[in-house]
């Protein structure tokens, strides 16, 4: 836990994120590089979409921080954030319909029918 806190307490605020350099970032593969560069993609870019670029660019263990940071944006810009183009991609979009109403409505679910 000391190690997430000491790494993390470089950024007072938010434009010390923004501020820092995507090549200043570890990109290793520890959970740690992960979630401190989805954080990073959360907070220096604008957009949904521009964070999720940024966050599968970055090299690395690319997957764990697209996934991390899909997770915290989609959070805070919601599932209309996401383009359609993108959504239509999915083979199973109805897995995440069903988990997003399970998250949303969980007694309209249907697999707890």
């Amino acid at each position: 836990m000391a190690g997430v806190v000491n790494r993390l307490q470089l950024y007072e605020d938010i434009e010390k994120w923004a501020a820092k350099e995507a090549t200043d970032l570890r990109v290793t593969g520890s959970a740690l590089d992960a979630f401190e560069a989805a954080l990073w993609c959360f907070f220096a870019r604008d957009t949904f979409k521009d964070g999720a670029i940024e966050a599968v660019s970055l090299g690395g263990d690319s997957e764990a921080i697209g996934a991390t940071y899909g997770a915290l944006a989609g959070a805070y810009y919601g599932y209309e954030a996401i383009s359609l183009e993108w959504i239509s991609k999915i083979q199973t979009p109805q897995v995440l319909d069903m988990s997003l109403t399970a998250l949303t409505n969980p007694g309209e679910c249907m697999l707890h029918r």
